[in-house]
């Protein structure tokens, strides 16, 4: 069977993104199980930065991340009720909550290092085999999409007026064909 999704190119750009960002956690979350680890991959950027970082808030690891509060706050969630992490008050802003690893979780950090390693060893053997640019063009497309996102460089296209449909229906219009 054909690969629908591939042949459409360009415009499943974001699909074939998920597609193997899910295709990768399936694997990921596969070898943890097989260590007997329950972790979710989900979870490796807000934990890996606890882990190197100490103690942050929600808003600094998402901005840290890259990613929403939203995302941060889910998988706050999990951790809290999983006992990986525990909240505490700022020292200098007693309003903010500060993450950080307990005990219980810095001893997953223990287990999960050799993992991530060999993840990161076996993932850059594959970029420098098929794709040695890989993560400096991903860097590049991030950068552009920072400077203009997808959504105003898209919406400039088709707010446009179509050209080739107005000149038609002004030939219509005139009666020219």
């Amino acid at each position: 069977m054909s690969d629908f999704v591939a042949r459409k190119g360009h415009a499943a750009f974001g699909t074939r993104l998920r597609r193997l960002s899910e295709r990768l956690d399936r694997d990921v979350r596969e070898l943890y199980r097989a260590h007997g680890i329950d972790f979710e991959p989900s979870w490796f950027p807000v934990f890996a930065a606890l882990s190197e970082m100490g103690a942050m808030s929600v808003g600094e690891l998402a901005a840290h991340m890259r990613i929403t509060h939203a995302a941060v706050s889910q998988i706050r969630g999990r951790l809290l009720k999983d006992g990986l992490v525990r909240v505490r008050a700022d020292a200098s802003d007693h309003r903010r909550q500060m993450l950080q690893l307990t005990e219980r979780g810095e001893a997953l950090v223990e287990r999960l290092q050799p993992l991530w390693r060999a993840i990161a060893d076996v993932t850059e053997a594959m970029n420098r085999q098929f794709s040695p640019k890989l993560l400096a063009e991903l860097s590049a497309f991030e950068a552009a999409l920072d400077q203009r996102s997808l959504f105003a460089r898209v919406n400039e296209i088709a707010s446009r007026p179509a050209r080739t449909s107005a000149r038609k229906l002004k030939g219509k219009s005139n009666g020219v064909r």
